[in-house]
């Protein structure tokens, strides 16, 4: 096999299986047993880099054409895979956080409403569109079964559906409603919008409030927040 047909080949077959080599360097560094996809897309950017290859594979099967010596298999196989590459490190771009949260930070956001946790949490921050900050929590396996027996006690969470989670961006906590068997909201009311003073029929009087939202998965082991986030109710 000469030299060039050396190279097509280890191109060729590098680009074939850089998906699947991406989607698990994406996976381990952002431990998604624990954050699942915020984890994921924390660390989405890193497909920029591995993109790289399959971009060389293109290159390299178009400057073969031109040199009269084709590899149609590197042409391919670059253009299926650079474009996909691109697109994962584009998600990841666009929805990372400006600002990676600190555990003590995030505790110190539980706290602030009056929610105990314990110290030893994993925390991971990303950000969705209109500049929604959001919080993955992991609890510590040795603190799981006394912090929801701690919840289930506490008159800061209550069991399924919550008044005024209407009013929050369904994307941003859609997950929750499958996975997230205790929720908590905060509405602290600004000041008033152009309807006036007047109420709404679930009794919210109109006007923009800071919203803080909490919900806990006793399955996951999971605290979801999304925190400090403005609305607008009328």
């Amino acid at each position: 096999m000469s030299k060039i047909n050396k190279i097509s080949l280890v191109l060729f077959l590098a680009s074939l299986i850089i998906i699947d080599f991406t989607i698990t360097i994406l996976s381990l560094a952002g431990e998604i047993w624990f954050f699942g996809t915020s984890g994921f897309l924390r660390f989405a950017w890193l497909a920029f880099i591995f993109a790289l290859m399959p971009l060389a594979s293109l290159i390299f099967g178009i400057k073969s054409v031109l040199d009269f010596e084709p590899f149609k298999k590197n042409i391919i196989v670059g253009a299926i895979m650079t474009p996909i590459l691109i697109t994962v490190g584009c998600f990841g771009a666009f929805t990372s956080s400006k600002r990676e949260y600190s555990n003590l930070e995030v505790i110190n956001i539980l706290e602030r409403r009056g929610i105990n946790i314990p110290k030893s949490i994993k925390s991971s921050s990303f950000e969705l569109a209109d500049g929604i900050e959001i919080n993955a929590v992991i609890l510590d396996l040795n603190d799981q079964k006394e912090f929801k027996k701690y919840v289930e006690e506490s008159d800061k969470f209550y069991e399924g559906h919550i008044d005024g989670e209407k009013y929050l961006p369904f994307f941003a906590i859609a997950q929750t409603f499958a996975f997230y068997d205790y929720r908590s909201l905060y509405l602290n009311y600004i000041r008033g919008s152009n309807n006036g003073s007047a109420q709404t029929a679930d009794g919210y009087t109109n006007g923009i409030y800071e919203a803080n939202y909490i919900a806990y998965s006793s399955t996951l082991n999971k605290i979801y927040i999304l925190a400090d986030y403005n609305i607008t109710i009328s």
